[in-house]
């Protein structure tokens, strides 16, 4: 016998005017679980674009915003939490050697942010803002996270660190008690 629960809750309001074009992803939750949390189970995103005096929105599956676990050495397990997030084990696991899309839950709330906090392993640090490229070297886990754009999407790598010295931007982040 099937199940009448719904796969995904509804999204936060898709705002329809000119200063919302382009594309927006929203993180969809399949329900919440006292024992697991919020389970991000799929995200989409919502195109707006101004046509002739109109506005369009369409619908699709997936995002340009897109986290991937290449650190095949150090072989640490990744995830990623939206920022704006009213619970705070709502997280996305990325596993080696994928590329997962994530969205935000509230993507047009506030001041329209794309932070993130990034969980590798028991360290936790957040970035601000992912659509800025950056590049944060983690000498006591021997990786690199980095954001880049990569035609149209954005791109949140974690990546075996090679050694290389340049450092200006790298960091000994302390591990962080947490799940």
């Amino acid at each position: 016998a099937g199940s009448n629960e719904p796969l995904c809750k509804w999204s936060s309001l898709v705002i329809c005017e000119d200063g919302a074009a382009g594309s927006t992803p929203f993180a969809l939750t399949r329900g919440e679980s006292a024992a697991r949390g919020t389970a991000i189970s799929e995200v989409w995103s919502a195109e707006v674009a101004p046509s002739r005096g109109a506005l369009s929105v369409t619908f699709r599956r997936g995002s340009d915003f897109v986290a991937s676990n290449k650190a095949l050495r150090a072989k640490l397990q990744m995830s990623v939490r939206p920022s704006f997030s009213d619970d705070a084990t709502a997280q996305i696991a990325v596993p080696l050697e994928t590329e997962v899309p994530y969205g935000w839950f509230r993507p047009f709330h506030g001041e329209r942010q794309r932070g993130v906090e990034v969980i590798i392993g028991r360290t936790r640090f957040v970035i601000d803002d992912v659509r800025r490229s950056m590049r944060r070297v983690f000498h006591n886990l021997n990786v690199v996270v980095s954001v880049t754009r990569v035609g149209t999407r954005t791109l949140l790598m974690l990546e075996d660190h090679d050694g290389s010295s340049w450092s200006r931007q790298s960091v000994n982040a302390p591990a962080a008690a947490g799940d």
